[in-house]
């Protein structure tokens, strides 16, 4: 999933931080492989026990509203147009 800022001005901060603070956010039986495309965070997601794409995207839209990462939002799939951004 690719998270992005809110807006240019919000204050988000860096990626590599959103990344790290929403990954304690999710379950740590969960495996992630986090890159940055530009001030973006692509997020892949592998779980244990077979959770649908809805529960992630659910699990990872609570974890955004914690106040350190209230700046990001969750926006769509990580693809090859974000693998160069």
């Amino acid at each position: 999933m690719l998270i992005v800022p809110r807006a240019a001005s919000s204050g988000a901060g860096a990626p590599e931080l959103a990344a790290v603070r929403l990954i304690a956010l999710l379950p740590a039986q969960w495996r992630y492989a986090p890159t940055y495309p530009g001030q973006k965070v692509c997020l892949r997601v592998v779980t244990t026990g077979g959770a649908t794409a809805a529960e992630i995207h659910s699990l990872v839209d609570r974890a955004l509203t914690d106040p350190g990462l209230r700046a990001w939002r969750r926006t769509t799939t990580c693809d090859d147009r974000y693998a160069s951004a």
